[in-house]
């Protein structure tokens, strides 16, 4: 599809209009699992699994938690989730897997759906790399380097009119939204339906690969959806979850988008560490190779600041781009993306 930055400029003056106007933009909640049963997911609260390993269970992360767990063993559930033909609405979800599986989630058509081949809007992970991929009529395109066992929050704009949608995803915990976190590829924000429509997207879907043994799982939570038109990035979900102690508080606090973005000559890395911790920064391309590593070393709690200079290790410029900053500190991994342009 072409990209068309004047969409994102309308849907923000809409999004600006409702926030003024009567009809206040406001994400609804489809599920958080929280009042769920523990165990199978079929049959609650209007969800439909073929299998029971699609299951309610604790956040491994955070106990007082409950999450949607999928493992891979070829099945696949939905819940009803009406997108009306002709409308625009965002659909908000966080997610995080423990290992690679072959799974996708998003949007379908269909009442009942069951085949790959039943969704409309389809974010796909795979169980051969970290990559994060959505269907882009008919083709998948790689949207960025996923890393395990940390929670994503995720913004899809789904617009059942011209039957695109687009994508915002970072993993700070409880923030909204920005243009930074818009994902693209190759200057293209707009991804078609992998099945245009001219009806009604009705069931929010998940759909599991085969394969030898058990892989995952996917958790799945918060899922929520905009009740207007408008271009919604703020963030329904809570912070933390209620289970979030001193001794559970990551090492990293907070990295920040990288400034400017894109850039030609540098770019400032601003991130937050709220204990001691061995941090490193390195830089990665899309296909996951390392361009160069910032840094290695062991600092203290408090704001930090390094600059990547858009060079590789041996000194060469980088090609134009997007490329992924990958922070580590302690046990705690967390990634953000900068676009080079010469």
């Amino acid at each position: 599809m072409k990209n068309r930055p004047t969409l994102y400029l309308l849907y923000s003056v809409i999004f600006a209009f409702f926030l003024a106007g009567s009809a206040v933009a406001e994400f609804v909640l489809l599920e958080d699992f929280q009042n769920l049963n523990l165990g199978p997911i079929d049959d609650q609260n209007g969800w439909y699994a073929a299998s029971d390993s699609s299951a309610v269970a604790v956040d491994p992360l955070f106990e007082d938690n409950q999450v949607l767990s999928v493992i891979t063993n070829s099945t696949h559930l939905h819940k009803d989730l009406l997108i009306q033909d002709g409308t625009v609405r965002m659909l908000f979800l966080r997610f995080r897997y423990a290992s690679q599986l072959s799974c996708s989630f998003g949007s379908s058509f269909a009442s009942y759906p069951t085949q790959f081949g039943d969704f409309s809007v389809e974010l796909s992970l795979t169980s051969t790399t970290n990559e994060l991929r959505i269907n882009n009529d008919g083709q998948y395109d790689v949207l960025t380097i996923l890393e395990p066992n940390i929670w994503y929050n995720c913004w899809l704009l789904i617009d059942n009119l011209d039957n695109t949608t687009q994508v915002w995803l970072h993993s700070r915990p409880g923030e909204d939204a920005n243009s930074f976190d818009q994902l693209e590829v190759e200057g293209e924000f707009d991804f078609g339906f992998r099945n245009g429509t001219t009806i009604d997207l009705k069931t929010f879907f998940v759909k599991t690969g085969g394969g030898s043994g058990v892989a995952g799982p996917l958790y799945l939570d918060d899922i929520h959806l905009e009740t207007t038109d408008a271009l919604n990035l703020t963030n329904p979900s809570p912070a933390t979850p209620a289970a979030v102690t001193t001794s559970t508080v990551p090492a990293v606090l907070h990295l920040a988008p990288c400034r400017p973005s894109p850039f030609n000559s540098g770019t400032k890395i601003n991130f937050s560490l709220l204990k001691p911790a061995h941090t490193s920064i390195a830089i990665f391309d899309t296909r996951g190779r390392m361009v160069i590593e910032l840094m290695s070393e062991d600092l203290n709690a408090g704001n930090y600041q390094r600059i990547w200079s858009g060079r590789d290790r041996g000194g060469r410029r980088v090609e134009n781009g997007v490329y992924y900053i990958r922070m580590e500190a302690g046990s705690t991994i967390t990634t953000e993306r900068a676009i080079f342009l010469r």
